[in-house]
């Protein structure tokens, strides 16, 4: 009997040693799971933060003072794999940035210039622009009167549609609670709800953007092509001709803001200008935005359709006479003095580009009599190889033009540059041959090698494409460069090559500038050698 209970109390303990055991190798396990699991969860966030570290690199590139106004080159082999050295204790981790060259089909190393596109939140929206919008939008490959005009009344303020478009009662009809944006769009995928556009059309094959689709994640051997070079553009859907992002910036290189030339303030303009240039530019420019150019033929356009000089010389009869109805009694008016000027007025002038400037003339009726001065900036070569350029790090024309759109002339391609508001077919096919003859042919949307650039938009001239008075029409809608870049960061760490992938928008018109857009991108990982 005895010997029977010490068998027992031998299987019991055996049981309780055998069920430690497996508590211990299971509690081992979790442990070994739960090391493993923390550090994939540390490996990840370094890749993450280096992915942003690429984002930050970028943006520092761009901060940093262009050398002879010329923009940093937009594409080149030092965006491919940058390392951090010391990145953690055990490794080190890299950062690796690419964009979608869709002219020749492959990812890139760089970063792609979202201002050679049409910004869609800088479109005129006014009534009397709409035939004008219309032309600019349809410019793009696959757009169509329809689908142009529904675009347009997808982004107005209100709800009356357009000859061709579709407002709220359109949208009401197709579903409950349906209406029109009416508003700027915050990213392209907003256009998905205008009347009749679809996923394909807007990004192509499958619906999905180059950008997001898993089967063109950014490889290491980046610039081994998928397929052969595009041969036309009309094969691109449409986010390769179209953005929401980007614009002129009013701030300079180093931070400052420039000065507005626009602004109404004209004694703290006069102040401005006068500390910075002399009080003979000071004078110059505040008796401009008082009174004009002393021949006022040589007002810039202010509709886009308009192309005559009896239009023009009427408009400016029109501009001064409606100046005089709003200021019927100007001399009762609290006036300013600055040198030999009395300033009573918020300027009835405006000035849409530094070309209206150049090599004109200006009068102004003085209480000591007529005050006539030349301009400071002779129409002569050196006047645009070397002080407009730095004139425009320095000063700024926004709220000048009616229409605030700008494209950059260097880099967009055939259809964008088309798009120019009041370009005629003849002059953007002019202006095309002579970008390619002077070797400016960009990759979409990449950038063309920036020796060839010139700092600013006087090639337009130099090269005879246009003249003096076609510069001042067309300059307030002409960029050299951009400012808004888009990339895909691949943070990757070191030895585990754990990798994160983000998509980023950069918004360049700021100092410093800010991230528009930061997306992470999932399906990408299993892409990477």
């Amino acid at each position: 009997m005895r010997a029977s209970r010490r068998g027992v109390l031998m299987l019991g303990v055996c049981v309780i040693i055998l069920l430690m055991v497996a508590v211990a190798y299971f509690f081992s396990e979790m442990m070994l799971v739960e090391n493993v699991a923390s550090n994939g969860a540390i490996r990840g966030q370094q890749s993450r933060l280096l992915a942003d570290s690429g984002a930050e690199y970028v943006l520092s590139q761009f901060s940093e003072a262009r050398v002879g106004g010329t923009p940093r080159e937009l594409s080149s082999n030092r965006f491919a794999d940058l390392e951090m050295p010391n990145w953690g204790e055990d490794g080190r981790g890299r950062f690796r940035l690419a964009y979608w060259n869709a002219r020749a089909q492959k990812w890139a190393a760089g970063v792609a210039n979202e201002s050679a596109k049409l910004n869609l939140n800088r479109l005129p929206l006014e009534a009397k622009f709409a035939p004008e919008a219309r032309r600019m939008l349809m410019c793009i490959p696959s757009v169509t009167p329809s689908m142009a005009d529904a675009i347009l009344d997808w982004l107005d303020e209100d709800d009356l549609p357009r000859e061709f478009g579709a407002e709220s009662n359109y949208y009401q009809s197709q579903r409950e609670g349906g209406r029109a944006r009416n508003r700027y769009l915050d990213q392209l995928d907003d256009l998905l709800g205008v009347r009749n556009m679809t996923p394909e059309l807007l990004y192509g094959e499958g619906g999905v953007s180059k950008w997001l689709s898993p089967r063109g994640g950014v490889r290491s051997n980046m610039g081994n092509s998928r397929k052969s070079t595009l041969q036309s553009e009309d094969e691109l859907p449409l986010e390769f001709f179209l953005t929401v992002y980007g614009g002129e910036s009013i701030f300079r290189d180093n931070g400052a803001r420039k000065t507005l030339l626009n602004q109404e303030d004209l004694p703290a303009l006069y102040d401005e200008l006068a500390n910075e240039f002399g009080q003979d530019v000071a004078e110059y420019v505040v008796v401009y935005r008082m009174s004009g150019p002393q021949d006022k033929s040589l007002l810039p356009q202010a509709s886009l359709l308009e192309d005559t000089q009896a239009a023009t010389r009427q408009r400016a009869t029109d501009q001064t006479e409606s100046a005089q109805r709003a200021e019927p009694n100007p001399i009762e008016r609290e006036s300013v003095s600055r040198g030999p000027l009395k300033i009573s007025s918020p300027g009835i002038f405006r000035i849409h580009s530094l070309y209206d400037l150049v090599g004109v003339n200006v009068e102004h009726r003085s209480e000591q009599g007529m005050i006539q001065l030349q301009s400071p900036w002779p129409a002569e070569e050196k006047t645009y190889q070397e002080t407009l350029p730095a004139l425009q790090e320095k000063l700024s024309c926004v709220l000048g033009a009616s229409v605030s759109i700008q494209i950059d002339v260097n880099h967009a391609p055939d259809s964008v540059l088309r798009a120019i508001p009041g370009l005629s077919e003849e002059l953007a096919n002019s202006i095309i041959q002579t970008r390619k003859s002077l070797g400016i042919a960009p990759a979409i949307n990449g950038a063309s090698p920036a020796r060839r650039i010139s700092p600013g938009i006087d090639w337009l001239r130099s090269s005879g494409c246009l003249d003096l008075e076609q510069m001042r029409l067309f300059a307030p809608y002409l960029s050299p460069h951009g400012n808004a870049v888009r990339f895909v960061s691949a943070g990757i760490t070191a030895p585990a090559a754990i990798t994160t992938f983000c998509e980023f928008v950069l918004d360049l018109r700021y100092k410093p500038g800010r991230v528009a857009l930061r997306r992470p991108l999932m399906g990408f990982a299993a892409e990477v050698d």
